[in-house]
């Protein structure tokens, strides 16, 4: 009797299994819809990610599990530490829902003054001028499809004009760009999307299940030069637009610089060179496996080119330039450890089950440096970097000699640890940005011109990007970069951009102003003040777009560069919502008619 009671098991309580039961079948469920981004699959995607969200949250609730999980990932932290830890990753995961919300369509267009009395705090009396910003704004295709990436996105170029009235004046347009023109007259989707699937203008059954017919939708950059403006993409000509009312002129081949669809790309510098500016841009194509990279120099008066100079760098076609540096004697590139996966292309590309994009694979080996004389007689130069990255954007560079007397140059940037061009919206949830995700930061590589050698070493753990500088820096030695980072210091949960980051390289401190618990900032771009001469670096402002997630609402902030964790010194509410962006750029004195 005794071994009867021992051996006795507890009633089977089967409601106790119900939570174990259901994320596992709507996690399925969503799994057996993809990859067909259809409503109904992102909504069960979003069911699995919201039950998967409020598991956790449960289960870090109980003190002693969350100690436990805690432990588990780093047996060696404080009590302190892991309660630190343990913090961020629960607002880390409560943010994630909101920052998505802000890649949703937006084609309505404004053209509004926004008065004083609206604004919290005070425009600068000395800041004249006007933002242009860039980003996709259109996340569906006219077929009704959902865009997964939203670097699919057709464009909205946005204006804020500061007259030095108190007030500001918002403009938005669409960038119509011809391939999107075209397919409005069409009432239909024509061009594939570098990272979408199949082939949108398939007619029948016997038609290929993949296009190479790409569709330019200049959403990356804006730039004004020669008082043209230009909305930018990677892999296209620009699209010429006016200034003044914003209506998109058409594409542009910056009088026959390029030839017709010959890429311009979306990142350019503007340095001071012999007492004039100089615009200086490049693009990338491929021939075969290798790549052909062309520069451009532009001088103030005309968007005619000064100079060019063509490379063509054997088996890296798809190295993956977006970005570049300069300094007084070099044009500076990263080529990223990127391959093309030439079976995925036969088994998954052609068969339309995957994009062409996804077919790029990060490789965990070292990239290379390329640094091309601005002088046509002098050849370039490749340096080995010294660990596998992935980067995106660049802060500067600069030149200066060591204590050998040797020339170094030194180059600051953002970089990742890994890049997966398959993660988008609908395969990634908050654990994307969580430890090992691919957390960027603040790096810094010297480049030993002499050895040929290259270190790297990173200056925050902090993560960010959209590094930005004082403009008038560019290929000097300079002292401050500012980002768009993480408002949590963690290394093993970081979540969505909610904060504005300044960085001392003399002192290697940070200074930073976090936005909000729902609020997530775009790039910040420096404007220096216009009252008199700049004494000091940082005597600017720094103005970013804000989207507020909590009631899907965007202001534009104004922070004193030099005190920026104090906040802003005046907050514009925007008319509408405005979509997470990309870049953008200050034209100083300007204001539309």
């Amino acid at each position: 009797a005794q071994l009867q009671v021992q051996m006795r098991r507890p009633p089977f309580r089967w409601w106790r299994f119900l939570p174990t039961c259901i994320l596992p079948f709507f996690t399925l469920l969503a799994l057996c819809f993809y990859p067909s981004p259809t409503p109904l699959a992102g909504n069960l995607r979003g069911v699995s990610r919201t039950l998967s969200r409020d598991a956790c949250k449960q289960f870090h609730r109980r003190p002693n599990r969350w100690k436990t999980r805690a432990s588990e990932v780093r047996t060696e932290s404080s009590g302190q530490e892991i309660k630190k830890d343990y913090l961020s990753q629960v607002a880390m995961m409560e943010a994630y829902d909101t920052w998505q919300s802000g890649y949703r369509t937006m084609n309505s267009e404004f053209d509004q003054v926004i008065n004083a009395e609206s604004i919290v705090g005070k425009i600068p009396a000395d800041l004249k001028g006007t933002l242009f910003r860039n980003g996709p704004a259109i996340f569906e295709t006219l077929s009704g499809q959902k865009l997964i990436q939203p670097f699919d996105g057709d464009g909205m170029a946005v204006r804020i004009s500061f007259a030095g009235d108190g007030s500001a004046r918002f403009t938005n347009r669409l960038i119509m760009t011809d391939n999107l023109k075209e397919e409005m007259e069409a009432g239909k989707s024509l061009y594939a999307a570098t990272f979408s699937r199949g082939n949108p203008n398939r007619k029948s059954i016997l038609s290929p299940p993949f296009s190479l017919n790409f569709k330019n939708v200049a959403n990356t950059g804006i730039l004004l030069w020669a008082n043209e403006l230009y909305a930018l993409w990677e892999q296209g000509n620009p699209h010429k637009m006016d200034p003044h009312t914003l209506e998109t002129i058409g594409s542009d081949t910056l009088m026959d610089a390029l030839n017709q669809g010959e890429p311009f790309a979306a990142h350019y510098r503007i340095m001071d060179v012999g007492n004039e500016d100089r615009l200086m841009g490049f693009g990338t194509g491929s021939k075969g496996l290798d790549m052909d990279l062309r520069i451009f120099e532009f001088k103030p008066e005309a968007m005619s080119p000064h100079s060019t100079r063509r490379e063509v760098l054997p088996k890296k076609g798809f190295a993956f330039l977006h970005d570049f540096v300069v300094t007084p004697d070099y044009y500076i590139f990263h080529l990223n450890p990127i391959v093309l996966d030439l079976t995925m292309v036969v088994k998954e590309f052609f068969l339309g089950r995957c994009a062409i994009a996804e077919c790029l694979k990060f490789q965990e080996e070292n990239g290379e440096w390329l640094m091309i004389p601005r002088d046509p007689n002098e050849q370039r130069v490749v340096v080995e970097a010294s660990e596998p990255q992935f980067i995106f954007h660049h802060a500067n560079a600069f030149q200066r000699e060591n204590d050998k007397g040797e020339m170094e140059i030194v180059v600051d940037h953002v970089g990742l640890r890994s890049f997966n061009f398959s993660k988008n919206l609908a395969t990634t949830d908050w654990s994307y940005f969580m430890d090992p995700g691919p957390r960027a930061v603040l790096k810094r590589t010297v480049i030993n011109m002499k050895t040929q050698q290259s270190r790297m070493e990173v200056l925050s753990e902090r993560g960010c990007e959209f590094p930005q500088i004082n403009p008038s820096k560019t290929g000097k030695p300079y002292r401050y970069i500012y980002t768009s980072a993480s408002a949590v210091e963690g290394t093993r949960a970081w979540g969505p951009n909610r904060a504005i980051q300044k960085f001392d390289l003399q002192t290697n401190s940070e200074k930073v102003w976090v936005a909000g618990e729902n609020r997530f900032p775009g790039e910040p771009l420096y404007v220096p003040r216009q009252s008199g001469v700049e004494a000091e670096e940082d005597a600017g402002y720094v103005l970013c777009l804000i989207y507020d997630g909590a009631d899907s609402s965007s202001s534009l902030v104004i922070l004193d560069a030099q005190q920026i964790e104090n906040g802003p010194v005046a907050e514009i509410p925007l008319p509408t919502f405005i979509p997470h962006g990309l870049h953008g750029s200050w034209a100083d004195g300007f204001l539309a008619q």
